[in-house]
């Protein structure tokens, strides 16, 4: 019996490798752990069915559906956490770039447009395939799926590396902007001052005109 409990769970260990992963990407990226229940209860389901089987183990039928549902937990625990992981790094993407403009992006990240974003549309259509076909018992849409939420990690730890850069050149352009509306303020008080000027240089003009007219018209 000892050897039918091992060939029984090492056939779950590629599915429970998959699991582990999800759950540590989970767990780094929700440092709150607010997202982590329900894979934490499959898993935890998983591991009840595992000790109840042990407990079957003189009853083959009995023992063996424990098991299936080991696996059904282990995969809900592996979609639960995979599905929250695409909505928490979709969400990070738009968040992370809002604050850039086009400009931006083009001139700090230029394959960001070219490639990148092309890349994640693609990845969200996957995913949504790959949500539409949540099937626990076939281990192939589990993997493709972990894949593809890998995949979208790596972007955003790619995205990460250029915001430093991004920030600097936002910083810059606002700064090149600011000095620029102070020259215009500067251009627009002495335009002020000109046109100032202008008046009572025209008004002290218009006295004298008027003073050596009425002079002229007296004397002369």
């Amino acid at each position: 019996m000892e050897d039918i409990l091992l060939k029984k769970l090492k056939s779950l260990l590629p599915v429970y490798e998959k699991v582990k992963t999800s759950m540590l990407m989970l767990e780094t990226i929700d440092g709150k752990q607010e997202a982590y229940v329900a894979p934490m209860n499959e898993m935890r389901n998983a591991l009840d069915h595992i000790f109840t089987a042990i407990l079957y183990s003189d009853n083959a039928e009995k023992f063996d559906d424990e098991f299936l549902k080991v696996k059904e937990h282990l995969g809900r625990a592996a979609y639960d956490s995979l599905d929250l992981l695409a909505a928490i790094l979709g969400l990070e993407v738009t968040t992370k770039l809002r604050p850039y403009d086009l400009e931006n992006l083009a001139s700090v990240f230029p394959t960001y447009y070219t490639e990148i974003r092309p890349e994640i549309a693609d990845l969200q259509k996957y995913i949504v395939e790959c949500r539409i076909a949540r099937d626990i018992s076939c281990d192939k849409y589990l993997f493709a799926y972990l894949d593809v939420i890998k995949r979208l990690h790596d972007i955003n730890k790619l995205i990460d590396k250029h915001i430093p850069s991004l920030n600097e050149r936002r910083e810059k352009r606002d700064q090149e902007k600011d000095k620029h509306n102070k020259e215009l303020e500067k251009q627009k008080e002495e335009f002020k001052k000109e046109k100032k000027k202008e008046r009572i240089i025209g008004f002290v003009f218009a006295i004298i005109i008027a003073i050596i007219t009425w002079f002229l018209t007296k004397y002369l």
